[in-house]
């Protein structure tokens, strides 16, 4: 759905007459917009995003250029609105003004219909390839999805647009006509519910095994859910910050922490075809690579958790309200939320893994905390913006996004380098790039309640694939145990170490 005409009012005789002062519109539609973002971050470290998007543009044009291709792979537009808008609400936050208020909602606006025109160039693209009876299996058969599931993501996108562009109609409404048309997203402010939660004790292998280097800092394992690797829920990673040469950037590496994959030497690849003629058999495969799963929602879980506790596992916000003379002065109400607020920071910052769940449960304690709050004294201006922080960062989960980007700069730049090979061996084309290579959920924000608006998710995926595991080109350590046994897999390793960089191979070897 292109967005050819973006309306203030749907209809006309819709329209009323400004009702009220236009300082109460300003007070109510700044409320909205601070407890509730739309196509902006407010977390977000916009100039170092910025960078990393401009530098997997480069990239992308450079492959597009490359390869005679026209239509864009990632969603640059939304991407250069989108910054542009969390800049425009910056200044709005700086300073709440009428016109900076204007400036921000033409900013949603032209948000809006970026994301509309991208979303419309992929969906015209994979509906192509919906013909295609492919069925692309990741990690041996560990989940698989297809051309068909991915246009039906694609059109849970143009639903949610569609949701989009209905909230930035009625905060143009708030602002310009009646604080009637104001909402309060009281639901993320509601007292938390706890349930009773499982806990299980995960197998984490060997850090050898896993090519842990004993000279980095890594996070974690972190507990994660996600549907990618073993048929289970709970997924346990590593996180750590990978700074490479000659690219003078970090990215955000996982490593999972409880399964390790292979991947047998190809026929058709160069740099395989000289590890097998010098009696390889197969090499390392990251379970995390931007292709080994289609529902990459785990990654900006992973980095805010991992941005999470490192920035605050020794600094407790509630432990600070607990002085004695000062908590005695909080409304029991206040002080309940209080209690329960500083076991949910202890369960997290003390977990030997820390969750998603446990973070879940303390987010809920800082936006229940920062509701009873509101509008009162009890906290300072220091307090409340640390807080409004906290909450925001984990409501959002935007802590090092431009990390994440180029993460996937980095392997779409190895693709480049290998492309021709594929293409011209294994008939890797188009759909393969624009289908498994374009990251929508990541890039259209599907993970974020700041893009994300109704309540049905993408699917993205099916749990397991029906195929020989013998004939998989991606095999588990417990499969190549069987198949080759622990020596030649020792010594296929070996030859990979010995041979050098793979990436650098076809960086020289054009």
């Amino acid at each position: 759905m292109i967005i050819a005409s973006f309306a203030v009012w749907k209809n006309e005789k819709d329209k009323i007459a400004p009702q009220g002062s236009e300082h109460e519109r300003l007070q109510a539609f700044q409320e909205w917009m601070e407890a509730d973002p739309l196509l902006f971050s407010k977390t977000a470290d916009l100039e170092k995003v910025k960078e990393a998007i401009v530098r997997l543009k480069e990239t992308q044009n450079g492959f597009l250029a490359e390869n005679g291709w026209q239509d864009q792979i990632f969603p640059m537009n939304f991407w250069e609105k989108f910054i542009d808008t969390s800049r425009q609400y910056a200044d709005f936050e700086d300073s709440p003004s009428g016109a900076n208020a204007e400036a921000v909602l033409v900013g949603m606006e032209e948000a809006a219909r970026a994301y509309g025109e991208d979303l419309e160039r992929l969906k015209n693209i994979i509906t192509g390839f919906n013909s295609q009876n492919t069925k692309h299996v990741s990690l041996g058969g560990e989940t698989h999805t297809t051309f068909k599931m991915m246009g039906d993501d694609l059109d849970l996108m143009d639903r949610n647009l569609e949701k989009i562009v209905e909230q930035v109609e009625k905060r143009k409404r708030c602002f310009f006509e009646s604080v009637e048309f104001c909402e309060k997203p009281l639901k993320k402010f509601q007292k938390p519910i706890r349930s009773d939660r499982n806990e299980s004790e995960p197998v984490i292998l060997e850090s050898a095994l896993l090519g842990l280097d004993e000279n980095k800092k890594y996070g974690g394992p972190y507990e994660i859910n996600s549907p990618c690797w073993e048929k289970k829920e709970k997924q346990y990673l590593y996180s750590f910050r990978n700074c490479r040469n000659p690219k003078e950037y970090c990215v955000a590496e996982l490593i999972l922490a409880t399964k390790k994959y292979y991947q047998k030497l190809s026929d058709n690849l160069p740099f395989d075809k000289l590890l097998k003629e010098k009696g390889g058999t197969l090499t390392h495969q990251s379970a995390t690579s931007p292709y080994a799963c289609n529902n990459l929602e785990y990654h900006p879980k992973a980095a805010t958790l991992d941005y999470f506790y490192e920035k605050y596992r020794y600094e407790s916000f509630f432990e600070r309200l607990m002085d004695e003379n000062r908590f005695a002065s909080f409304p029991e109400e206040v002080r309940a939320a209080i209690m329960e607020g500083r076991g949910a920071e202890k369960s997290f910052f003390e977990a030997r893994f820390p969750s998603e769940d446990r973070l879940e449960e303390l987010f809920e304690s800082y936006a229940y905390v920062s509701r009873l709050f509101s509008g009162s004294e009890f906290l300072s201006d220091k307090e409340r913006d640390d807080l409004r922080t906290r909450y925001s960062l984990l409501d959002e989960k935007m802590a090092n996004f431009d990390l994440i980007v180029n993460w996937i700069d980095l392997y779409f730049s190895r693709l480049d380098q290998k492309f021709p090979y594929l293409a011209e061996k294994n008939g890797v084309g188009k759909p393969f790039v624009y289908a498994f290579r374009s990251n929508y959920l990541l890039f259209f924000l599907n993970f974020s309640p700041i893009a994300w608006r109704i309540p049905e998710k993408p699917e993205y995926l099916l749990i397991g694939a029906d195929i020989d595991a013998s004939r998989s080109t991606v095999i588990s350590r417990e499969k190549a145990l069987e198949m080759f046994g622990e020596e030649e897999i020792e010594k296929s390793l070996r030859l990979y170490e010995e041979a050098g960089s793979k990436h650098d191979f076809y960086k020289n070897n054009p």
